[in-house]
């Protein structure tokens, strides 16, 4: 319901009544029928911009920024002290559930069905929390000026190459949380377009 919900409002926003409603239909049909990497990743990618990207115009940016920080602060404990987090995504794996962006190592890994997905193969994995709450975030800014939700997204993006630089200099590739880098950046980019923007 949340994939079809997400997506219809992109879609609303971008094709005819009918189609707004068909296509967000059909992807959520195909999603669940065996699907390859590269649509399991539009359609959570989809979902989660209309989704956070609704309910952030809803949200003062000093509750999102403060929420932000709680969560990166238990992403850290869940990946790195309790592990629950690893624990609880390798389930998930198992069961051809992820709710996370599948990233190959290379292009030919995105015609991979996700059944075939394995815990510390070929791909890497974003959680989808790990983009939809500086979403919140920059969604939220818009209630500032466009300029500030423009400075959240990019200093996410920042975070993100952040992340990823991190992870590939590990002397040995282990699970990872990926929000505190991006949520700092992202909250990092609030401020530096409030100062810019007074």
């Amino acid at each position: 319901l949340s994939l079809f919900v997400g997506m219809q409002i992109v879609a609303g926003f971008v094709l005819p009544p009918v189609l707004s409603v068909a296509v967000p239909l059909a992807l959520t049909a195909a999603y669940f029928l065996n699907p390859s990497v590269w649509l399991h990743n539009v359609v959570l990618t989809v979902s989660i911009a209309g989704i956070g990207g609704l309910l952030g115009l809803n949200f003062n940016p000093r509750g999102v920024v403060i929420i932000l920080a709680i969560l990166a602060l238990y992403d850290f404990w869940a990946v790195y002290k309790t592990r629950h987090m690893v624990k609880m995504a390798r389930a998930f794996i198992r069961e051809s559930v992820i709710p996370a962006i599948v990233l190959p190592q290379d292009v030919g890994g995105l015609k991979t069905r996700v059944k075939e997905v394995k815990p510390g193969g070929n791909f890497y994995l974003l959680g989808s929390g790990d983009l939809f709450f500086p979403l919140l975030l920059a969604s939220s800014a818009l209630s500032v000026g466009i300029l500030n939700a423009v400075f959240v997204g990019a200093f996410s993006l920042l975070g993100l190459f952040i992340t990823h630089f991190i992870f590939v200099l590990q002397e040995k590739r282990a699970p990872m949380p990926a929000l505190p880098p991006i949520a700092a950046m992202a909250i990092l980019g609030l401020f530096v377009s409030l100062i810019f923007n007074k």
